[in-house]
């Protein structure tokens, strides 16, 4: 009886971690699933940016410091997005992310976006800018702390003029 009871006990201990595991996956598929609907809709925006953008892409070169690295933009017709793919950036240390700014004709820098790098050095980003791309005489990528910074702060590890 002793030995039936103890038996019983720990098959219930073990139905109850398997609740919790489930529930646990459970939690995390949800995530998942929400952040492949994300990714499916921005592969809907690049597809069609780059299907159907304005022109040939603008090139972004590497500076000094990402000397190896290069990037292209390619902006929707009527320049109310664009998307931006680069490749053979240097990984980030934790705690750092690469961020776009667009600057004006005045120096105004405003913030493009942060994004993140695949194993290879490879990135990109669907940015949408709060004015008409034609209206920033450039653009920069910098270093930043997670999250992106108000201003540049970092480095700037790539850019062109448009």
């Amino acid at each position: 009886g002793i030995w039936n009871m103890s038996t019983q006990n720990q098959l219930s201990q073990q139905i109850a971690q398997l609740s919790r595991e489930r529930d646990e996956i459970s939690q995390q598929l949800a995530k998942d699933q929400k952040l492949l609907a994300q990714l499916s809709h921005e592969r809907d925006q690049v597809s069609a940016v780059m299907a159907y953008g304005q022109g040939q892409p603008r090139e972004l070169q590497g500076t000094e410091v990402a000397a190896r690295s290069s990037g292209r933009l390619y902006s929707k017709v009527d320049q109310s997005s664009f998307v931006l793919a680069v490749h053979n950036l240097p990984g980030l240390e934790p705690g750092k992310v690469y961020q776009v700014w667009l600057v004006t004709a005045s120096g105004d820098r405003t913030s493009g976006g942060i994004f993140s790098l695949d194993s290879q050095g490879y990135g990109w980003a669907v940015i949408t800018p709060p004015k008409p791309l034609s209206e920033y005489r450039s653009i920069g990528i910098t270093i930043e702390p997670d999250g992106g910074s108000p201003g540049p702060t970092g480095p700037r590890v790539m850019g062109t003029s448009l």
